[in-house]
């Protein structure tokens, strides 16, 4: 089990599972999103927008994978999806792509983003090793690119400047200006790039990624560096990032008065958003391994009614599986429901767990007896009525043609027993109130129980999921 916050699987096996199926329904995009690399002649910047939590960083994934993926011998199945996807990529098979991902945000603890992006292609080439002959230019530059403190904004030429002079041993009388310095930099990069290029590569496609959770310094910097050192006919950037909030972290670089919108300009040629995942795509993606239909609707039902983006619904179906869905899932499958309080519990831990991912505030309110209203907005949504119906009144056959009639009402009974002691059922013959007591023997250990499923300490939490 991964319990990182962002944690996602970008493995090969995973990615092509993910095209081969096209579990999220993003293969056309891709396709589109791959020609258009393949059609453009020179280098250049592209920004893939999106909101945090819009499904960016799986995106770019997919679109690296399948670069990389199809450079190389291609196996039946995806060419099968190659040449059946509109528009058909039947033709990319051995193209000269070669695609790498950096995590800004994971590099952004260092104050020199020209040495990590530098250092991270030559990675992704294997080393230092792999460059045979330029191998002692190769370990010069990385130790030139070392000694640059702070990358190349107008502010910091000095430093590089100074940091250039250390590394070469030349003294302060050295007729050389900062600009040479820096143009002579700016040579050794293209040759660098020349040289990866040269016979086996028209392009490399660099995803960046995150700058927007950055340091204000790094992601400035590293923009930068982009466009002074790495404008190269040959290089192909892509950024992916939420546009709007990283204007915001260049104003905190220059100052509030500075336009980061106007900035950005400067440096990205294209702008494009990011395609929206459906959410019945991401669900089925998500709780596809389940099997357990009802309790996954009044998840889903659950994830939509409160907004949440494809982060939160990841880590509110990991905590779904961990506190019930897996006792859930064993009894429903083999035996039914072994106790009535289960179906109690299938209906009201996904709506409690959601609420404490939503706002700790509305979650409190709720436990107090308060946001009945949340629940009656969750009956407006197709999948948690008819799901509720089959666990709330599936016992009481008398009421079989009046059922979603009187589930609003067998909610609110079962709601006010487990969290609103104030209110005093009185009893009167056939009443739901009396034919619910019967079902549900709701009493303060049944409160208890629930909110110790929903805290994930209680024995039906599973954590080997």
């Amino acid at each position: 089990m991964d319990i990182q916050k962002h944690a996602s699987d970008y493995s090969a096996e995973n990615l092509r599972k993910s095209y081969i199926n096209n579990i999220l329904n993003r293969n056309t995009y891709i396709h589109n999103f791959i020609s258009m690399l393949l059609n453009i002649e020179k280098g250049g910047v592209i920004a893939i927008d999106g909101a945090w939590g819009s499904g960016k960083t799986y995106f770019v994934h997919q679109v690296k994978w399948l670069l990389n993926c199809t450079s190389k011998n291609i196996d039946s199945e995806v060419e099968s999806v190659l040449s059946r996807t509109v528009p058909k990529l039947d033709n990319i098979k051995g193209h000269k792509y070669k695609a790498f991902y950096y995590d800004a945000w994971k590099h952004d603890k260092s104050n020199n983003p020209f040495f990590t992006l530098l250092r991270t292609m030559i990675l992704a080439f294997g080393g230092i090793d792999y460059f045979n002959q330029k191998k002692g230019f190769i370990e010069s530059l990385l130790k030139s690119a070392s000694h640059i403190v702070k990358g190349i904004t107008p502010i910091d030429v000095e430093s590089i400047f100074n940091g250039i002079k250390e590394f070469s041993g030349i003294n302060d009388t050295t007729p050389l200006s900062e600009l040479e310095f820096i143009e002579q930099m700016d040579s050794q990069v293209n040759s660098f790039l020349d040289y990866i290029c040269e016979g086996q590569y028209d392009k490399l496609v660099i995803f960046i990624d995150e700058l927007d959770r950055c340091k204000p310094s790094f992601a400035v910097e590293l923009l930068e560096i982009i466009k002074h050192y790495f404008n190269h006919d040959k290089v192909i950037f892509v950024l992916s990032t939420n546009l709007s909030e990283f204007q915001y972290c260049i104003k905190q670089y220059y100052g509030d008065g500075f336009n980061g919108w106007k900035y950005l300009d400067r440096f990205i040629d294209l702008r494009l958003t990011v395609p929206t995942i459906s959410t019945e795509d991401y669900y089925k993606y998500l709780w596809q391994k389940t099997g357990t239909d009802r309790i996954d609707d009044i998840s889903i039902a659950c994830a939509k009614y409160f907004g949440f983006n494809l982060r939160d619904i990841q880590r509110y179906n990991q905590q779904v599986n961990i506190a019930f869905h897996s006792y859930i899932n064993t009894i429903y499958q083999n035996n039914g429901f072994s106790e009535e309080l289960d179906s109690l519990y299938a209906v009201f831990t996904p709506i409690l767990l959601a609420l404490k991912l939503y706002s700790v505030e509305e979650f409190k309110d709720f436990i107090s007896g308060k946001k009945f209203e949340i629940i009656k907005g969750l009956l407006k949504k197709d999948r948690f009525r008819r799901s509720t119906l089959f666990f709330i009144l599936s016992a009481i056959q008398d009421l079989s043609s009046e059922r979603e009639a009187l589930l609003e009402r067998a909610l609110e009974y079962c709601y006010n027993k487990l969290f609103n002691f104030e209110v005093y059922y009185s009893s009167s013959k056939n009443s739901i109130d009396d034919l619910m007591l019967n079902h549900f023997n709701i009493d303060s250990n049944t409160r208890s129980n629930l909110l110790n499923i929903i805290n994930l300490f209680s024995g039906k939490a599973k954590f080997d999921i």
